[in-house]
């Protein structure tokens, strides 16, 4: 099959969980002998230069980008919020980005066009027009359900009516788009069942991250039983959660461990985040090597207030058999089971029990990691996700003349 993978951001390289996600599809097509064209946008908040790519990769794939400002204006919000359109959504439209679709489709003949989340619908209307492959939404979440939990934890009303505002707009666009697609690859199952509830009729995939975990999930004789955080924080669900974290769990956490470290790391963290820091939380910024940090300590905590879909960190971490304490909505569309491969915490007093827990039973947390690893082993293996998309395409393209 020969497939253009269309993504909001680049694919490569693969530093948080949208790039994680999107750069997996394209890993198991290649493993499937695909033929796959990636065309990303660049952007102010992700930039990508030909030279940061392997060579064999950009040889496989061809990978190109077009930059696309998708900056927040205050001017365009206004104008969108007028005209009563999703600005998350147009903010991705370019025509430039336009055009070269356009040229690509008129140049080149696609079985499938796989789009990476719901923003580069915006470019459905041209790619109808150039060409007659099948659309294959790639819904890492439910776009809207992120905006709706962000406005019930917004205190300012003037904001929370904005937000509630802005996730109806996004609803709307992200139901419809899923309804032109032909075909939706759904992250997860609960994902999946939603769409269906809200009647979206598109054949549908559960197509879940697909991760290859490291060999050996072997860490350092000296790994220090202290907590750690890994997130890009410009993504506001994560700035929230660790901020609810630090403002209403560490005391209580640190009032009972005050030994107890807390490393907060992660891509663009600002510089005054919740400056003085508390006693015990250090902030570390981006690192290097995500897979040795992870390694080298010992808890992961993911404490999320909003989102949707998969945590891509959190299968992660679970393939390095860390023990990992997160919320309901941190865990959503992941199979685990609290007290086994997972520990669930919603206040900040679970949150101190669940450490609490850790602490005083390090034998039950080190096989609470070994559990976290035979499950992503065996539930998100990527050799048969690769296998199920490939037959969901095929599906799909068996019906392309009826």
């Amino acid at each position: 099959m020969k497939i253009l993978q269309l993504c909001h951001k680049s694919p490569y390289p693969p530093q948080e969980g949208g790039s994680m996600a999107m750069y997996a599809v394209t890993r198991m097509l290649l493993q499937q002998g695909c033929e796959v064209k990636v065309l990303a946008v660049n952007s102010p908040k992700c930039h990508i230069r030909k030279e940061d790519v392997p060579a064999t990769l950009l040889g496989r794939t061809r990978m190109e980008w077009v930059y696309i400002d998708t900056s927040l204006h205050a001017g365009a919000a206004l104008h969108a919020l007028l005209r009563n359109r999703s600005y998350h959504a147009v903010r991705f439209h370019s025509p430039d980005m336009e055009a070269r679709i356009a040229a690509l489709l008129q140049a080149e003949e696609f079985d499938i066009i796989h789009i990476e989340s719901i923003f580069p619908a915006v470019y459905l209307p041209v790619i109808r027009r150039y060409s007659r492959a099948k659309v294959v939404i790639r819904a890492h979440n439910m776009e809207h359900r992120i905006w709706e939990r962000v406005a019930s934890h917004t205190a300012n009303p003037l904001k929370r009516a904005y937000l509630r505002l802005l996730s109806k707009q996004l609803k709307t666009y992200e139901l419809d788009a899923l309804r032109q697609a032909d075909g939706i690859a759904a992250i997860s199952r609960i994902d999946a069942e939603n769409f269906r509830r809200m009647g979206v009729s598109t054949p549908m995939e559960v197509i879940p991250f697909g991760i290859c975990p490291p060999e050996t999930a072997e860490t350092p004789a000296t790994t220090p039983l202290n907590l750690f955080s890994i997130a890009s924080m410009n993504w506001q669900p994560n700035t929230e959660g660790l901020q609810w974290f630090a403002k209403r769990c560490w005391p209580l956490i640190h009032a009972r461990f005050p030994q107890l470290e807390c490393l907060l790391a992660g891509r663009h963290f600002p510089q005054d985040f919740l400056h003085p820091l508390p006693q015990g939380l250090r902030v570390v910024g981006e690192v290097e090597d995500a897979g040795a940090f992870m390694r080298e300590n010992g808890i992961l905590i993911v404490p999320l207030l909003s989102g949707s879909g998969v945590r891509i960190k959190i299968l992660e971490g679970m393939s390095y058999a860390k023990p990992i304490i997160t919320t309901s909505i941190g865990a959503e569309g992941i199979d685990v089971t609290d007290k086994q491969n997972i520990l669930l915490a919603d206040t900040p007093e679970a949150f101190l029990d669940a450490v609490s827990h850790c602490m005083v039973h390090p034998e039950q947390c080190r096989r609470m990691g070994e559990a976290a690893r035979a499950f992503v082993c065996q539930a998100h293996d990527e050799r048969r996700i690769a296998e199920r998309l490939s037959a969901f395409y095929q599906s799909l393209l068996s019906t392309k003349n009826q």
